[in-house]
């Protein structure tokens, strides 16, 4: 036997909690885990600002939807950046080179000129400085320090 670990009294060994506390901390949990849901919500939607309803509306909707297939399929699947000795070349993303949350990339967001395919590896160096984390103040960063 060893003691609930809520109210300490003895319950077999294996078990966490006893018959009283069990429905307790179940009820704690789920809501441990909802607090958890939210905040990472809340940390993604701050993280994103980008994704605002209006061009999430816009990259769920069917004109995109047809333009993004049209556009891979003009280029057959082949990277059109091609940065880096990195590259897939393999296009799997439609990038835009005027971004649709400028006022004039809104304009453009279904122009063909306006938009580029690329393999995922070229898409995320194209948006490299937007994915970066900010240090927080009074944290050091080891890896940016010199040594020998």
């Amino acid at each position: 036997m060893t003691p609930c670990p809520r109210c300490g009294k003895l319950i077999p060994v294996g078990s966490r909690y006893c018959a009283g506390c069990k429905p307790v901390m179940q009820k704690a949990a789920e809501e441990a885990r909802a607090r958890k849901r939210a905040a990472r919500a809340k940390r993604y939607r701050t993280a994103h600002p980008r994704k605002d309803d209006r061009c999430a509306a816009f990259y769920r909707g069917s004109d995109w939807k047809r333009t993004s297939r049209a556009k891979l399929n003009a280029v057959s699947y082949r990277c059109e950046a091609q940065i880096d000795s990195g590259c897939a070349g393999i296009a799997c993303e439609v990038h835009h080179i005027q971004p649709i949350q400028t006022p004039e990339g809104w304009e453009r967001r279904l122009d063909w000129e306006n938009l580029e395919a690329v393999c995922t590896h070229c898409h995320n160096l194209r948006h490299a400085g937007r994915f970066t984390r900010k240090p927080e103040p009074g944290v050091l960063d080891l890896s940016t320090l010199g040594g020998g």
